[in-house]
């Protein structure tokens, strides 16, 4: 049955594409009201609690006040996707090997480029903005 609900599905995909591509010519004025609408449905109806409600409304804002200060919004979705098996992966580890886990050879390769990556992106900012005081000026 599988097999036949996948084989649907792809067909569904190959020939609804174009025609489903066609939503991001809306005017967002217009999408925007009835994807609220199903969004609220969605939220509630899932525990039907008012604080899914609420909490709904609170990363609206949240997301409202990162767009008017120029904040990048896909770190947060990326912390929210991941944060549970992070979380998940982080204990398994400390309970298998206590806190040695840290010391082990992946780990701190792992460590040392994420910071090398931080660093560098820190000092060619800075490198940008210094070039571009010293052009105006």
């Amino acid at each position: 049955m599988r097999v036949i609900a996948n084989i649907i599905g792809a067909t569904a995909c190959l020939f609804l594409t174009k025609p489903i591509s066609r939503f991001s010519l809306i005017e967002p004025s217009k999408l925007v009201p009835f994807l609220a609408i199903i969004l609220i449905i969605g939220a509630y109806q899932t525990s039907q609690h008012w604080g899914d409600l609420l909490l709904f409304v609170l990363l609206g804002i949240i997301g409202w006040v990162m767009v008017q200060l120029d904040w990048p919004r896909a770190p947060i979705l990326i912390g929210f996707v991941l944060a549970l098996a992070a979380e998940r992966y982080l204990w398994i580890s400390v309970s298998r090997f206590d806190w040695e886990w840290v010391y082990r050879p992946g780990v701190i390769t792992i460590a040392g480029i994420i910071i090398l990556i931080f660093a560098s992106s820190y000092w060619i900012s800075k490198l940008g903005a210094l070039r571009g005081a010293k052009s105006k000026g």
